[in-house]
């Protein structure tokens, strides 16, 4: 996974957890993954799905730092309602309200997906408008080196 500007300078500031707590995740197709969290997304990019708390808007939360790794809190459902059919190919944990202008700032993770051996792999990563995407386990790890 690729950390933003942002993410990293927040890390050190305030720590991982409440740097990343009360953001969403968007899924998305786009023409190119953009090279780091911190660049604008590519023009033709399509937004296929928010994911929140129940689908209801709610920034995500995780559990306590453990073995160097914090998971997606167990007390939530993070799911969202899919906006656009297409097939995923990444993914930004960000502001419900960032854009995806370019930003040094914006704290952000980013992330392939795919079916296998991706940042965040999928059962399927062709995505149909309507249906609900569940996201079961996040992890977030920082090596030791």
């Amino acid at each position: 996974m690729k950390r933003s500007t942002g993410f990293r300078n927040a890390m050190l500031a305030t720590g991982a957890v409440t740097a990343l707590n009360g953001k969403v995740i968007k899924i998305f197709n786009g023409p190119s993954i953009p090279s780091s969290a911190d660049d604008a997304l590519a023009v033709g990019t399509t937004l296929l799905c928010t994911v929140s708390v129940n689908d209801g808007g709610t920034g995500l939360t995780f559990s306590a730092p453990s073995g160097g790794q914090v998971t997606k809190s167990t007390s939530e459902i993070w799911s969202g309602t899919v906006l656009a059919s297409g097939t995923a190919n990444f993914f930004r944990m960000e502001d419900a309200s960032d854009a995806g202008a370019a930003s040094g700032s914006a704290v952000r993770i980013q992330g392939t997906v795919g079916l296998d051996g991706a940042d965040m792999n999928f059962g399927n990563t062709a995505l149909v408008a309507g249906n609900i995407r569940q996201i079961n386990l996040f992890v977030i790890s920082v090596s030791a080196g």
